[in-house]
């Protein structure tokens, strides 16, 4: 049995940082803009990653990359009420 440390290499740890990274700056920012704006905490978390649940998975379960991108943007359209 080999551990996960011996069957990943070091490009790919790199890689994973780096897009955790851009992910959590994405976040933070988004965080601190809606919370500024004086959105609620729950409003925040429920409207922050909604659509990207939704295409993650429809993509997932191999659905139609269209209507995960169209199913994400109904959910968006929300927010423009």
């Amino acid at each position: 049995m080999r551990s996960i440390w011996r069957t990943i290499d070091r490009s790919t740890i790199r890689s994973r940082a780096l897009m955790s990274l851009s992910v959590g700056i994405v976040g933070v920012s988004y965080g601190v803009t809606a919370t500024a704006a004086g959105f609620p905490l729950w409003q925040i978390l429920v409207l922050g990653s909604s659509s990207e649940f939704l295409f993650v998975g429809i993509a997932a379960a191999s659905g139609n990359l269209l209507a995960a991108v169209v199913a994400g943007l109904l959910v968006n359209l929300r927010n423009f009420v």
